[in-house]
């Protein structure tokens, strides 16, 4: 069952988590803040799995994630109402 009443995901340092496990939040229209700080396996993939979430991400912090490019910057360019990110290593 989808997460669709969550507001704030905080996955800081959950070094397991991957793109495919943030498609359990690709639903979670309430969603505003996300934060997956020195996840080490959070990739390209993870940011264009939340990336349709347009109207509702408002925060997202990806800070010591390694492994993202400019395929994350064109996903997240879409969040038309994000007021706060943190990509510092």
């Amino acid at each position: 069952m989808p997460l669709v009443s969550l507001e704030v995901v905080k996955l800081d340092n959950c070094h397991g988590i991957t793109g495919r496990g943030l498609i359990a939040f690709s639903h979670s229209d309430k969603l505003n803040t996300l934060s997956l700080a020195n996840c080490r396996r959070i990739t390209d993939e993870a940011i264009i799995n939340v990336s349709h979430l347009k109207r509702s991400l408002l925060a997202i912090n990806v800070g010591g994630c390694r492994c993202l490019t400019d395929r994350s910057l064109e996903g997240l360019a879409g969040l038309v109402e994000l007021r706060k990110l943190d990509l510092s290593q």
